[in-house]
């Protein structure tokens, strides 16, 4: 995929996401923050939305076990090189984060728990 068809990937989520908007007070999405584009959305979502950021943090071992047991049909396949590479650059990132997350050892109660701190 090339750098533009990520940048119109982008927009394309930007545009989902206020079309939602229409008709239900919140949207989730899920960003990795490996992309360079990331950024540009994040900044361009919060000068039109309260954005809440979310880092949901799980070991690398758990990260390639989930990807790998996943429905294959609907997602973009991914080898452990690449994996590896993104879970590295996610993980490094330092952003002005709203609630962290452990997501390899909490339960949907905890996780419910914690997200309803920052809605």
């Amino acid at each position: 995929m090339s750098a533009y068809d990520r940048s119109a990937g982008y927009a394309r989520v930007e545009e989902e996401v206020a079309r939602r908007l229409l008709t239900t007070q919140r949207v989730s999405i899920e960003l990795t923050g490996a992309s360079a584009h990331t950024g540009r959305l994040l900044e361009r979502l919060q000068q039109r939305y309260a954005v809440r950021l979310v880092h949901v943090l799980a070991p690398l071992q758990t990260c390639l076990e989930r990807v790998n047991a996943r429905d294959a049909s609907s997602h973009l396949p991914a080898s452990e090189t690449m994996i590896r590479q993104v879970h590295a650059i996610s993980t490094s990132l330092d952003l002005d984060y709203d609630l962290s997350l452990d997501n390899a050892g909490a339960t949907d109660a905890d996780l419910l728990d914690a997200f309803r701190t920052i809605l």
